[in-house]
């Protein structure tokens, strides 16, 4: 018998970081999709990086004024399937940061940023250096509606609308621990790796916002799950990413390579239950039942009879 995984990696997280979603969906009926290739501080500087789109692709790339910068987005029409193909032809071009963004064609004919640029231009006068980093002032009160328009909008599932305020708040200098992690956890779900990157390094390799962005990404498969976090995996001595990656490899079908992962996440942390269990459930899966009810039987010396796996494991013992 099968275990799904998911279950387990979804308790596990759970309890490691404050990443929390909603499975509500938008009910707009005027939904539009377009590809964020990237944000920029300034008319001039966004204008730059529009002439780099490739010649195709430009005639349907717009900026949008979105809060207090510049998105430049490109936008061919309202279906998902066939916005998300051309993702990676933009990455190729050097747009590695695009990721698919669901908006309004509402919202969005309200952001298009037309001729006239002059109300823009005066909130650019507003922004102040610090260091290396450009910070956009943002005054207490909007800042205070912008979190609660963030919050409210990751609770309801509205990803897309809440990438766009947390981007904003981080943008004007503004540091939360729930942000960051909640951000870098989308970022995960649309495989916006060089985004989340930049966080997790210019904070030195904060466990949480890595595991974050690594949740998200096992959650919708990101094709370049693995080659982005790899160098990290090995370093990890929580062995989480471990875990992670055997999920991973698991949803893509290739058993044995799930099985070493899952291996190697039980020896960095072999006291966990969960590690403990996801390499029962490999051993089980490969048929090496003796090794597997052994394991199985470690998990339920550690844990009661309340406890969420105890049942599935105990039938699994009976059954072996």
């Amino acid at each position: 018998m099968r275990y799904i995984l998911l279950l387990t990696s979804f308790i596990f997280l759970l309890q490691a970081s404050e990443v929390s979603f909603s499975d509500k969906k938008n009910r707009k009926d005027d939904s539009a999709y377009t590809v964020q290739l990237f944000s920029a501080k300034s008319i001039a500087t966004a204008k730059k990086m529009v002439s780099k789109v490739p010649k195709n692709y430009k005639k349907d790339t717009h900026l949008y004024k979105v809060g207090n910068y510049i998105a430049g987005r490109y936008y061919k029409n309202s279906s998902y399937e066939d916005i998300k193909k051309v993702v990676p032809a933009f990455k190729e071009s050097g747009f590695l940061d695009a990721y698919v963004l669901k908006s309004t064609t509402k919202h969005m004919r309200e952001e298009l940023i037309t001729g006239k640029t002059a109300n823009f231009q005066k909130r650019e006068k507003t922004t102040t250096v610090a260091k290396d980093t450009q910070y956009t002032k943002i005054s207490k009160y909007s800042k205070s509606d912008i979190i609660l328009k963030a919050d409210s909008a990751y609770k309801k599932g509205n990803e897309n609308e809440a990438i766009i305020y947390y981007e904003m708040l981080i943008a004007s200098g503004y540091k939360s621990k729930k942000i960051i992690n909640n951000l870098c956890y989308l970022y995960g779900k649309r495989g916006a790796w060089f985004n989340a990157k930049r966080i997790i390094d210019r904070e030195n390799f904060k466990g949480k916002y890595l595991y974050a962005y690594a949740y998200g990404a096992t959650l919708s498969n990101q094709k370049n799950f693995y080659e982005n976090l790899s160098p990290y995996i090995m370093l990890d001595k929580s062995g989480r990413l471990m875990l992670l990656s055997g999920y991973y490899f698991e949803k893509n079908g290739d058993i044995e390579k799930a099985g070493a992962f899952y291996k190697m996440a039980y020896t960095q942390n072999p006291s966990d239950v969960y590690m403990i269990f996801s390499y029962a459930r490999s051993e089980d899966i490969q048929n090496r039942k003796q090794e597997a009810k052994e394991l199985y039987k470690k998990i339920l010396g550690k844990i009661s009879p309340s406890h969420p796996l105890y049942n599935s494991v105990s039938l699994r013992v009976s059954q072996i």
